[in-house]
């Protein structure tokens, strides 16, 4: 058989240039098809790039938009104010015009001079008004109105009345009298209108004031989107075009509103002119933005057919260039193929004659083998190598089936070539992808032949990969005792395996295996019939010599006649004297009648009999057994077989078993068990009398620290002495149980009231008060407990022990060595921390927190100089919850671990996306807790953090608490020098809070001090926080360390740290904390904090500036 290097050198000279050619035109075919494609994709390119210009100018438009419509506004303010002093001017000469009237009038009537005087005093007061309205209240100006106008009609009405009563005039007169009373309504309308405006001239400055602000950011955002636009895309001529025809258009809306606010002196808005003015602007500002919107959308629409039209038109010229090369490619092929098929047929012809002749001399050598009678692995060996050596096969495999499960398992194999390396894994793998035909072999006991199977498409020898050529296979059929056990499988790269000569000669090298396995069959069943003859006896031995029980074989009147070790052993007897003896003397007087009734009953019926007794030693002594006797057959004769088995240690112990079930092994009180039943049956008694039942459940207080550090030896002791404290404190008829560990709990039944039960505790504590000695050392052990009582906090034994367990925790956290009653508050702060842990514990798996940033600011410039990463939980039902709610919670489960692992990273990481998106990053601080700090793996953390993210160190600050400082003192300030040798800043939080020890400060390599919000909240108050906050500073700038004030909210505190020579401040007068793209966006503009003026403190909102 011949490899495929040899089929390479029988390929027609001609063979290699007719592919080139092919393959030359191919490629002449294809590259304007590419050059076509890439001239396609630069069009579509250039058309995403002006759909994206477009909508980066949407924006600005639509920014340019609100700038007009705020100049009409104020456009449209200052003319109606001057509109409204021009009508005021004009309603005061109506109204002089009015008086001069009726001061004419009033001459010719009966009492000129009173009536003169009257409307002079009258005009009078109306100028007064007018002249002094500025310097009024609103109240007082209605006051003075009002009364003005009750004269005013009072004096129209009598001079009216006195004309019709008395005067005796020409009648164009009298006309003239009623013409000026019909004007009465008209004129107090005036006068009210008039007053209106006087109310609002009062706050025209306020607006005015407004107006000239709006006019400052108006003008700043011009220059703004002037110099935006002049960055813009030069591709885009039209576009700017249309943003240069809008900048001039806000340009003269500019010029105007200044032309106006020139003349513009005093003034406001009446509310009708108010409310027209909005409907106005907001009618506007509906009209430009569809007017835009529509030019948007036109040329979105404009812009995506043209991407649909290119991406149609690629898709067809790509497809047409691919099919034409795929046909000449399939046309060169086919030529190639018809040549090499004469040439290779010849070459198959003499490989299988060849094959033949090696297949006969294979069937030899196994023959050969079967007269030797070889063993089966080695017969099975031989049979592979020679059918690979002899019959030029790839490679040769016998597999046996599973008799359980028919799955096949190879045997022997042998591989020849390339496969002459194989293992067994990756023959596995072949074999399983020959399931189907072994199936077939194993339901039909004829050959199996196959061109096309799923073989393994490559193989792995170690280092070595090899791709499969296998094309054929064959599957013979292995027999042992006329049914099929196996397979015998062959693999090629030709057809000649499928050759009936081949066939044949294979076939009978089958035959011959199957006959080797049915004389290998008949051996094998030989050999196991002598060796397990030789096994029983052995095992009879064994089991008499060896059985954990007495075994005694009887005959009918009750004689021993054979007994093993054991039953001499178990009845204190030799084995001489235990063979001259009868079975009823192994029985006590009094059970020696129901052995033998017993005895003849199980030799009579034949049945087994098992039953418990009482068996008697030697020495008299007796001691349970279980029994078993049954009836065996021995040479023609009915023997009785008795098997006795010693339970005095399984008595004892399920003795103890019992008392354990119901008591702890270490004290023996009763354990829960025992607890939930008594505690079941006081239940049950106070629901019949109507009494009640106490609870107490008892811990002691620190008995973790004894037992780690003296021992469990010294705890278990101090355990039962306690428990023999408790014990002698109550009444017999009280139960004290231990559930585990160092808790107990106390039943007090019946007791009189919750007094009672408080009285019992006090007692308790009085008891562990005094203290322990134990091995020479003495202990001062306390407890805690917390009380329930039956019914008012529990129905049940569960609901009861839950709620002094509730109790107790509250007695813990409130100091210990001492008792607390349960309250119903107790249960919902429970249930409110185990949901706080269980959501808490999810949170950390899902990645809930998210970290907002708090400016920190420079109280000298007002540049923002550092932030500090606070985290925020944002639950998805309750919504973002304070850290100070599930902290605390997360440093006592043990929690603050993993959390502050995740601050660290998403901190870091965060900066660094900051870094380079190019934003101007300040250093940002983050919070260590007590657990970080005592891990002795910090230092690697946070460098490898840094290392992973490329931080600088630089922008990294850890804050750490002076209680941190105290408690861990040589081994962290050992971790902080390595951090600070990596370039990482320190800040002391909360500094004047804890132990405030001045030595650490020195100590430790601190850059910061953060001054307490408490401090700063009071310091304006309380001249001794002012005091502390001073020192504080002053002590920092001795040591050279910076200041950082926190939780700044004033204007007032800015300028006293100022005075004081704080550095820096931090706090919701300038800034709450930020999410991370609002903090960005305060970094992008360069945000700064005004100074406050130290003259004059003003309590407003602090000004911010724009850069």
């Amino acid at each position: 058989m011949r490899t495929s290097a040899s089929k390479q050198h029988m390929r027609p000279p001609h063979a290699r240039k007719v592919v080139i050619v092919g393959l030359a035109i191919a490629i002449a075919i294809a590259i304007p098809a590419v050059e076509f494609y890439m001239s396609q994709r630069a069009a579509i390119t250039q058309a995403e790039l002006d759909l994206d210009w477009a909508k980066y100018v949407t924006p600005l438009i639509s920014m340019m938009i609100k700038i007009q419509q705020r100049r009409q506004l104020v456009a449209a303010s200052m003319d109606g104010s001057n509109q409204a002093i021009a009508r005021l001017h004009k309603l005061d000469r109506n109204i002089e015009g009015r008086m001069q009237s009726f001061s004419k009038l009033d001459q010719q009537l009966q009492n000129p001079l009173d009536s003169s005087m009257r409307w002079l005093i009258i005009r009078h007061e109306w100028k007064n008004l007018a002249a002094h309205h500025t310097d009024l209240t609103s109240s007082e100006l209605n006051y003075r109105h009002d009364v003005l106008l009750a004269n005013i009609w009072n004096l129209i009405v009598h001079t009216a009345d006195t004309a019709e009563m008395g005067y005796t005039g020409s009648v164009s007169e009298v006309y003239q009298v009623d013409a000026l009373r019909m004007q009465i309504p008209s004129l107090i309308n005036h006068i009210s209108l008039a007053d209106n405006l006087l109310l609002l001239h009062k706050q025209a400055a306020p607006i005015l004031q407004l107006l000239q602000h709006q006019l400052a950011i108006i003008d700043t955002n011009l220059s703004a989107i002037q110099l935006d636009m002049t960055r813009s895309d030069a591709h885009q001529p039209a576009a700017n075009s249309t943003i240069n025809k809008n900048l001039q258009s806000l340009k003269r809306q500019q010029v105007r509103l200044d032309r106006l606010n020139a003349q513009l002196q005093v003034g406001a808005l009446t509310a009708p002119l108010r409310v027209n003015l909005l409907q106005f602007s907001a009618t506007s500002n509906q009209a430009a933005a569809r007017l835009f919107h529509d030019s948007i959308n036109q040329l979105a629409d404009s812009f995506g057919q043209r991407l649909i039209t290119l991406k149609h038109r690629l898709a067809i010229y790509l497809a047409l260039a691919l099919g034409v090369a795929a046909v000449v490619l399939g046309l060169f092929i086919a030529m190639y193929r018809s040549m090499l098929a004469a040439i290779l047929e010849r070459f198959r012809a003499e490989s299988n004659l060849h094959q033949v002749k090696n297949l006969h001399e294979a069937l030899g050598h196994i023959h050969q083998l079967i007269a030797y009678r070889s063993e089966q692995a080695a017969l099975f060996d031989k049979v592979c190598h020679v059918a690979v050596k002899e019959g030029a096969f790839c490679l040769s495999a016998i597999t046996l089936f599973n008799s359980d499960s028919h799955e096949p398992a190879v045997a022997a194999w042998a591989g020849a070539g390339d496969f002459s390396g194989i293992d067994e894994r990756e023959l596995n793998r072949l074999i399983l992808a020959c399931a189907s035909q072994l199936d077939r072999v194993a339901l039909r006991p004829e050959p199996v032949f196959t061109s096309n199977f799923n073989a393994p498409a490559v193989f792995s020898f170690g280092t070595r990969r090899l791709e499969t050529t296998l094309s054929v296979a064959g599957f013979w059929p292995l027999s042992q005792g006329g049914k099929v056990v196996g397979a015998m499988a062959l693999f090629g790269q030709n057809s000649t395996l499928l050759d009936a000569q081949v066939k044949t000669l294979i076939a009978e090298m089958a035959a011959a295996l199957s006959f080797a396995l049915d004389d290998l069959e008949r051996e094998q069943t030989r050999r196991i019939a002598e060796q397990a003859l030789r096994d029983s006896e052995q095992r009879y031995h064994l089991i008499m010599e060896g059985a954990g029980d007495a075994i005694l074989l009887m005959d009918a009147d009750g004689r021993i006649l054979e007994g093993n070790r054991r039953a001499c052993e178990q009845f204190g007897y030799s084995r001489h004297e235990l063979l001259a003896m009868r079975s009823s003397q192994l029985f006590p007087p009094q059970a020696q009648d129901d052995a033998q009734t017993r005895q003849i009953k199980v030799l009579a019926d034949g049945q087994t009999v098992n039953t418990t007794t009482v068996a008697l030693r030697k020495n008299f002594a007796t001691y349970p057994v279980e029994l078993s006797e049954s009836r065996v057959e021995f040479q023609g004769r009915s023997l009785l077989l008795g098997i006795f088995r010693d339970i005095s240690d399984r008595k004892a112990a399920e003795e103890r078993i019992k008392y354990l079930a119901y008591h702890d092994p270490l004290t023996n009180l009763p354990n829960r068990t025992l607890l939930n039943d008594r505690l079941e049956q006081s239940l049950r008694h106070a629901r019949r009398e109507n009494t009640t039942v106490g609870v107490i459940f008892l811990d002691l207080d620190n008995f973790k620290s004894v037992n780690d550090t003296l021992g469990h030896d010294f705890g278990d002791e101090l355990l039962q002495r306690a428990a023999r404290r408790l014990r002698s404190a109550l009444r017999s008829e009280d139960t004290v149980a231990r559930l585990g560990g160092d808790e107990f709990v106390v039943i007090l039944p019946q007791p009189a009231s919750s007094d009672e039960v408080a009285q019992v505790a006090e007692k308790i504590l009085q008891t562990m008060s005094v203290p322990f000695v134990i091995s020479g050392h003495t202990f001062h052990i306390t407890c805690s407990m917390g009380m329930s009582l039956f019914p008012r906090d529990g129905q049940d034994c569960g609901e009861l022990l839950r709620n002094a367990d509730e109790a107790l925790y509250r007695a813990k956290k409130d100091g210990r060595n001492r008792f607390a009653v349960h309250s119903p508050e107790m249960h919902a702060a429970t249930v409110e921390t185990l949901w706080m842990e269980n959501d808490l514990r999810e949170a950390l798996h899902k990645e809930q927190f998210v970290l907002h940033y708090q400016p920190q600011v420079d109280l000298s410039t007002g540049k923002i100089i550092g932030a500090e990463a606070l985290i925020r939980w944002r639950h998805p039902q309750r919504g973002l919850i304070s850290p100070a709610k599930f902290i605390p919670l997360a440093e006592e489960r043990g929690l603050m671990l993993s959390l502050g692992s995740w601050i660290l990273h998403s901190a870091c990481h965060q900066i660094k996306r900051w870094q380079s998106s190019g934003l101007p990053v300040v250093p940002v601080a983050v919070n260590l807790s007590g657990v970080q700090c005592r891990e002795a793996s910090l230092t690697n953390t946070i460098a490898n953090v840094l290392s992973a993210t490329g931080l600088d160190p630089r922008l990294l600050e850890l804050e750490i608490t002076e209680g941190t400082l105290m408690s861990q003192t040589d081994s962290l300030r050992a971790r902080m020098v390595e951090l600070k040798k990596l370039g990482i800043r320190f800040s002391l939080d909360d500094f004047g809070t804890g132990y405030s020890s001045l030595s650490y400060l020195t100590r430790f390599p601190i850059d910061t001090l953060k001054i307490d919000i408490s401090f700063v909240r009071g310091m304006l108050d309380d001249p001794k926080d002012l005091a502390v906050v001073d020192t504080i500073i002053d002590l920092a700038d001795n040591l050279q360390l910076h200041t950082v004030a926190e939780g700044v909210e004033s204007a007032e505190q800015v300028t006293l740290l100022n005075l004081l020579e704080c550095r820096a401040m931090q706090g919701y007068y300038f800034s709450k904390p930020l999410a991370p793209e609002d903090f960005a966006a305060m970094l992008a503009e360069d945000r700064r904090l005004i100074p406050v003026n130290q003259s004059k403190i003003a309590a407003e909102p602090p000004i911010i500036l724009s850069a």
